[in-house]
């Protein structure tokens, strides 16, 4: 082990990611240990488990899709499918519906509490170290280093906690728990959507200074951006993967007679607390197909985007502003 030890601020917040992450690991197996127990006595399906969709191997899929914190290339390779070498949780998207206990149900929303304080704690600690010259996924890597000098205490919960290996993602991602009395689920997919990121004149400009004084497109680009009109602004698109959705109908709360039909996004596995399974229609990823895909009716733009990219190399668009939006220039 290094003799140098790292500086007390950092340790400070190493301890702090410890501090938050235990709980959520703990959490994430009392839910584990939970659903397991429903396994027996509440239906469940797994549609994307090929082989067979209800049975315990599906069940016990669903479970690892929903609890898993760990980057799947940093699992314990020591669990194994059945009659495979593949580690249990290194296996690709799962969904499916779970009707669970009202215990399990109250261990999922403590679950996803945990998941809320852990993220509040990762975004204040990024905010800190924003400036790292290697982003905070490289920091936690640097600061976890086994083999830098720490009290044994929190080295012992470093070994533990691993974070070295988490997935941001799924340790942010809430377990989906559905309301009561659903009648029905379909899921469904959004493929063509995508973000906008506001591209503020400022930035832009320091975005082009930044380019090496020779490069053929600054003089252009620099043109371009000052092409911009006061009543627009610059926008960066990035088109966005497949999203899961379902489309549900449920008992009305307030008048059992009446039904409600809304749609929710969803990340794979949901729980529903009931004792019988709703109907179901699930459908594949459309963009899996090898046919093409409709194109489907165009719906009123929220914002008012141009077509086609102003600064191409940058994939900039021009958009209108909004009457409550700061001018371009003063943005």
């Amino acid at each position: 082990m290094r003799s140098e030890t790292i500086d007390g601020g950092v340790t400070e917040d190493v301890a702090s990611l410890v501090q938050a992450f235990k709980p959520l690991k703990d959490r994430g197996q009392a839910l584990a240990d939970a659903l397991r127990e429903d396994r027996d006595t509440f239906p469940f399906e797994v549609m994307t488990f090929t082989n067979d969709s209800c049975s315990v191997q599906a069940h016990e899929t669903a479970i690892e899709s929903l609890v898993r914190l760990y980057r799947l290339n940093g699992t314990d390779e020591t669990k194994t499918e059945e009659n495979t070498d593949k580690p249990v949780t290194a296996r690709p998207f799962h969904a499916g519906i779970l009707c669970v206990s009202e215990n399990s149900m109250v261990l999922a929303d403590d679950f996803n509490q945990a998941k809320v304080a852990f993220k509040d704690v990762v975004l204040a600690i990024r905010k800190k170290y924003q400036n790292h010259k290697h982003g905070f996924d490289k920091w936690i890597r640097g600061a976890t280093d086994p083999q830098i000098s720490r009290p044994q205490e929190l080295q012992d919960a470093l070994d533990t906690a691993r974070l070295s290996e988490i997935d941001l993602r799924r340790c942010y991602a809430k377990v989906r728990a559905l309301p009561d009395q659903i009648k029905s689920i379909s899921w469904t997919w959004a493929i063509k959507h995508s973000t906008m990121k506001k591209i503020h004149y400022a930035k832009a400009v320091e975005r082009v200074k930044n380019l090496p004084d020779d490069h053929p497109a600054k003089s252009l680009v620099t043109d371009l951006i000052e092409q911009v009109g006061e009543d627009e602004m610059l926008v960066e698109k990035s088109d966005l993967p497949a999203a899961l959705r379902a489309n549900l109908v449920s008992v009305d709360p307030f008048n059992p007679d009446r039904v409600k039909r809304f749609s929710v996004a969803i990340s794979g596995v949901v729980l529903c607390r009931q004792d019988t399974l709703p109907r179901r229609l699930w459908r594949d990823n459309p963009l899996d197909s090898k046919f093409p895909i409709p194109e489907r009716l165009a719906r009123e733009p929220k914002f008012d985007c141009e077509a086609e990219p102003h600064i191409d190399m940058f994939n900039w668009y021009k958009r209108k502003l909004t009457d409550n939006e700061p001018r371009y220039r003063h943005g």
